[in-house]
């Protein structure tokens, strides 16, 4: 029965319009401006620290900080990984904490881990985000506490 919730789990329309439309506006959006604005090497500078900051607040903030609770932090740093993970579109703290730790909870079982690599490359990227799976539901109880 549980099997059959995942085959039929509704799409999620605002995820999965996003993760298809992102790469498609890029890659005519990014060549076409490039080609017809002079960009100069300052904004190429603050392109390159946006990328810094926002996967190193998404691995050192979301993940080891919060989720695993790794190592405190002063509220500076803890304020400055939060926005630089605001910045990076993962979703807020508590969803992706509680993600990640029932990941953990239920590594690869195929139907409670919420990004389970036993149900493919595919799905344990970016396919769990396409549908409202069973999985998916996020537990608060174990979020940030």
């Amino acid at each position: 029965m549980r099997e059959f919730e995942f085959t039929k789990a509704p799409i999620n329309w605002i995820p999965a319009t996003i993760l298809v439309a992102t790469p498609i506006a890029a890659a005519i959006i990014t060549p076409w401006y490039l080609f017809t604005h002079d960009v100069s090497a300052p904004v190429w500078g603050v392109f390159g620290a946006f990328m810094v900051w926002t996967g190193i607040s998404i691995t050192a903030g979301y993940h080891r900080l919060l989720s695993h609770r790794a190592y405190k932090a002063h509220p500076i740093v803890k304020n400055f990984l939060l926005l630089g993970s605001t910045f990076a579109v993962q979703g807020s703290a508590f969803d992706w904490v509680s993600g990640h730790r029932t990941h953990h909870r239920h590594v690869d079982d195929r139907l409670e881990d919420p990004y389970s690599a036993k149900r493919g490359f595919f799905f344990s990227h970016m396919g769990w985000m396409l549908r409202n799976y069973p999985s998916g539901k996020f537990d608060y109880k174990i979020s940030l506490t």
